[in-house]
């Protein structure tokens, strides 16, 4: 489905998940060429132990779902598309 259909059908908010537990066995390199935007955080912001990573669906001039964040880091709208892509990173816990 393009956006296009989306556009005209998406409202509101969707909460695709939350991913937390990150370390750096992956190995994994990012070409950023291949992406419309990236999301960079600074180091020892995600972790094993801390740091998540929350992914939404958001209609134009709404807000991602609610989450327990502790404190977030860092948010980011890609608004290239309908519905936007907003990308949160922060600190959860009590």
């Amino acid at each position: 489905m393009t956006s296009r259909f989306y556009r005209h059908t998406f409202r509101g908010r969707e909460h695709l998940g939350s991913y937390a537990g990150h370390g750096k066995a992956s190995g994994a390199v990012c070409d950023a060429s291949a992406f419309t935007g990236i999301v960079e955080v600074p180091p020892g912001v995600l972790g094993p132990l801390h740091g998540s990573v929350t992914v939404d669906l958001v209609e134009p001039g709404h807000e991602p779902a609610s989450f327990p964040w502790k404190g977030i880091v860092y948010r980011q709208t890609f608004k290239d598309a309908v519905p936007w892509v907003v990308i949160t990173v922060g600190a959860v816990g009590p």
